[in-house]
């Protein structure tokens, strides 16, 4: 067995369908969802596709989170190569078949990965400044030191280099996905492909969506503990990594500016923005560009507004 895709749930009956349908039309040859304690009616209709199609294999587990369900996800799954989706979010048609091409040609590669783009509650694409273009190949830490710029969906791994790197922290609360990657870099090789892979959903009750004050204060102690790391100092001086780790405090906090901005927390993005200029002032330009471009959206939504108003 080739790939395996693990799909965790929880009370995302109004998703779930949508999300392993799409592992189900890539191609692999095993789905396992792991469902986090559901109490609404998400495990019904986990069970009746389960029913159809012999390839979807259902586990349930107590509500532990996250990371708890994708390590049992693991745990369980039979392919060389695995992938981790959210029942919110949908895989691109043909995604794993590029993936697990580009890993087999890549030896020394633990993972490829694609492209992925935001979309909201209805499923419709976001604009472009909620999408991710990255293209770093070969020993990419540094870059995930910088900004985290994966998301599990969009990543294709050995089995063996997940379970190496030691899976997911079930410690961690907020970004946890942004540590391990940071682990699993550790062990090899990233390899990119141009291509979409992956559809993210921004779901205002979602976890990436709790309360600023618990993603701030959460958010970056995953970056302190990432930073702990003493395995970093084989590759970084004491120098580099605290350069390394105020240009990441900066950059977690320009994405939750705007993550906020779409949020239509206006203000709270703007404070964001500004305090990740202070943290680091080399981002500013960078900063100056989101500003600049989240105006524009504004301007153009108002204009489209004015328009149907007419």
């Amino acid at each position: 067995m080739l790939v395996s895709i693990i799909v965790t749930t929880y009370n995302i009956e109004l998703f779930v369908r949508e999300a392993v349908e799409s592992a189900l039309e890539s191609d692999a040859e095993e789905v396992v969802v792991v469902d986090d304690g559901s109490t609404d009616g998400t495990v019904s209709i986990l069970r009746e596709i389960a029913a159809s199609d012999q390839r979807v294999r259902v586990l349930q587990q107590k509500n532990r989170g996250s990371s708890s369900a994708r390590n049992a996800g693991a745990r369980e799954a039979r392919g060389k190569y695995i992938l981790f989706l959210d029942g919110d979010d949908r895989l691109i048609p043909g995604a794993i078949l590029k993936l697990s091409c580009t890993l087999d040609a890549t030896h020394s590669a633990v993972c490829s990965y694609g492209q992925w783009r935001a979309i909201n509650e209805n499923g419709e694409l976001m604009p472009p400044n909620m999408k991710l273009t990255s293209h770093y190949n070969g020993f990419v830490l540094k870059h995930i030191l910088k900004k985290g710029f994966l998301i599990p969906g969009c990543v294709l791994m050995r089995r063996d280099a997940f379970f190496s790197a030691g899976g997911f922290d079930e410690s961690i609360e907020f970004a946890e996905d942004w540590e391990f990657f940071c682990r699993l870099s550790l062990e090899g090789d990233f390899v990119a492909i141009p291509d979409c892979s992956f559809a993210y959903r921004l779901r205002k009750n979602s976890k990436s969506s709790a309360s600023n004050k618990d993603r701030v204060v959460n958010l970056l102690a995953t970056i302190e503990g990432m930073f702990a790391n003493p395995k970093l100092q084989e590759h970084f001086s004491i120098g580099e990594l605290t350069r390394l780790k105020k240009e990441s405090r900066a950059c977690a906090l320009l994405g939750l500016s705007t993550r906020d901005f779409w949020e239509g927390h206006l203000d709270q993005s703007l404070i964001f923005a500004l305090r990740a200029a202070k943290e680091y002032p080399p981002l500013l330009p960078r900063v100056i560009g989101r500003l600049g471009f989240n105006v524009w959206l504004l301007y153009i939504g108002r204009k489209q507004q004015l328009s149907v108003a007419r």
